[in-house]
């Protein structure tokens, strides 16, 4: 009897041993960490300026079957998966390479590999992918996409240039800036029977104002922007253009939106034009966002409402982040 209880020990321990070693197995497939590559891609979805990410890694591990299907998932929230954005790779072997394109200037993604077989889906260490750090070689800040709207009142031909008196430079332009635009605008704004405003990006010091300014919910953003844009001056597609780009890029559930008037503006992005307009607005807004209500005091800005659109104007404006 003593020798049946030793055989049946030596049973479960050997069947229990054998069970522990099952459940440390990986099922799933593993997979390496990512790395990118990012660069701008002109006139995407209609938009003058995006850009596309390459990211590649590769399967370190198919599990205990077949890998069935391989790629990337990622979204503007951290801990992503399957269930969110995916681009697969359908090539063979382990190796993962795939474009992410058509990506906002101001984006962040939270990006990682991921592989599927029959046991279920394994993921890689999600990459944060910070587009505008990506592709800005020169430092400081970005500003983005500022538009500029033309209203000569006979047809006219200007030459507009740009100087960076804090230091600079331009980083692109639409159309092609070269070493200045030289271009014909008709008083409706057309511009080269072409374009509705011109389109520039630079990078210059972080110089900008932050003591006055407002904080605006993200459901807010619309009214918010619609108002405060007609107060400065700007109108109808003005105001449709910023809005149309800008609110969906915006993500985060409240920001800190502080206005940088024609003033500072002209100390940092000097905008040197042939012919000078008699009136002449510049708004870019220096937004800052949050997931949770800001804690900071700032006061409220008293609007310049001196712009009248009369004679022969230009109008911009545009976004720092």
């Amino acid at each position: 009897m003593k020798t049946f209880k030793h055989i049946l020990l030596s049973i479960l321990a050997i069947t229990t041993m054998s069970q522990c070693k099952k459940s440390t197995q990986t099922n799933e497939p593993s997979l390496s960490a990512l790395t990118q590559i990012i660069v701008t891609d002109s006139a995407a979805l209609g938009f003058p300026i995006s850009a596309k990410a390459t990211v590649t890694g590769s399967v370190t591990s198919i599990g205990n079957s077949t890998v069935t299907a391989k790629g990337i998932c990622w979204s503007y929230k951290q801990n992503n998966s399957i269930a969110n954005n995916i681009i697969k790779d359908t090539t063979t072997g382990t190796g993962i390479s795939v474009s992410i394109k058509h990506i906002p200037l101001d984006a962040i993604l939270y990006v990682r590999a991921f592989a599927t077989n029959s046991s279920g889906t394994g993921y890689g260490p999600e990459l944060t992918l910070n587009v505008s750090q990506g592709i800005n070689p020169g430092g400081g800040m970005v500003d983005y996409k500022p538009n500029i709207y033309i209203y000569p009142k006979t047809k006219t031909q200007l030459q507009l240039s740009f100087s960076f008196p804090k230091g600079g430079n331009l980083i692109k332009s639409i159309p092609e800036y070269k070493s200045g635009w030289n271009v014909n605008v008709e008083p409706s704004g057309l511009i080269d029977k072409r374009y509705g405003f011109l389109f520039y990006e630079s990078t210059q010091p972080d110089i900008w104002q932050k003591t006055s300014g407002w904080i605006v919910k993200k459901d807010e953003l619309y009214t918010f922007f619609t108002k405060n844009m007609e107060e400065y001056g700007f109108k109808g597609q003005e105001i449709k253009d910023f809005t149309d780009y800008w609110l969906p890029r915006l993500h985060e559930n409240y920001y800190i939106i502080y206005p940088q008037e024609k003033t500072i503006i002209n100390s940092v992005i000097t905008l040197i034009i042939s012919q000078q307009p008699e009136q002449l607005l510049r708004l870019h807004y220096y937004i800052k966002g949050s997931n949770t209500m800001p804690t900071t005091t700032i006061n409220a800005p008293v609007i310049d409402k001196s712009f009248s659109r009369t004679g022969y104007f230009i109008t911009e404006w545009g976004v720092i982040l």
